[in-house]
């Protein structure tokens, strides 16, 4: 067991050598209802609220899902409407059937400009990746590093080390949110410089709990 001190906690950090056959929680079409929304919270090092950004699903069909992206920063009243992702979930899916041999994939993005949707064609699938889990593999292999594993004030969490992803996402290991990204540090010049994490059912809104800072771009 190797312990790490975040912030003012000290959390057990577990490498787990299991072996492939172990499947850890990967999302699936039922997880997108159409309505359904999650909020990550932005933090500084420091733990002032930076900004929110929601992902709604908009609609879902044969497993195509679309989410609409929005955020609130600091400095702003308004909540800002930017992106749609275009994704096909089957196509996540399988990207992992192998462990040894990600597929890579790519998803559609919309952008909003001058009051429509305009068509952006296609991108990396981190926007959706880092979000939800399609990964079911625990174990090392040639894409990634034996999976780590947390409990927190808020759960218990896991994190998929992809050795082309150095700072990946910590995701849900169990519940309601299973699969779904817990927290994510944002590193620059070897610290953390931001914190995400899900704001979860019954918690306020950051803008009424935490000092907010001036919002600037990185």
């Amino acid at each position: 067991m190797i312990l790490t001190l975040v912030g003012q906690q000290t959390l057990a950090v577990i490498p787990q050598f299991f072996n492939l056959r172990l499947h850890l929680p990967t999302v699936a079409s039922e997880t997108f209802a159409i309505g359904r929304a999650w909020t990550w919270d932005y933090m500084t090092a420091e733990g002032q609220w930076y900004s929110s950004e929601t992902y709604q699903v908009i609609n879902n069909e044969n497993d195509i899902v679309s989410f609409q992206m929005s955020t609130r920063y600091a400095d702003r009243q308004q909540i800002q409407t930017h992106h749609r992702l275009v994704v096909d979930l089957k196509k996540c899916k399988e990207s992992y059937r192998n462990p040894a041999d990600r597929i890579p994939w790519s998803i559609k993005l919309l952008s909003w400009q001058e009051g429509q949707w305009v068509d952006s064609g296609t991108t990396s699938t981190l926007a959706f990746e880092e979000k939800f889990n399609c990964n079911p593999h625990a174990g090392r292999s040639i894409i990634q590093d034996d999976a780590l594993f947390r409990n927190t004030g808020f759960g218990e969490i896991f994190q998929l080390r992809i050795r082309t992803r150095p700072h990946s996402s910590w995701f849900f290991l169990a519940g309601e949110q299973a699969g779904v990204q817990a927290q994510k540090d944002f590193i620059s010049e070897n610290v953390v410089a931001f914190t995400s994490r899900l704001r979860l059912p019954g918690e306020a809104d950051q803008r009424s709990a935490i000092t907010v800072v001036s919002s600037k771009k990185f």
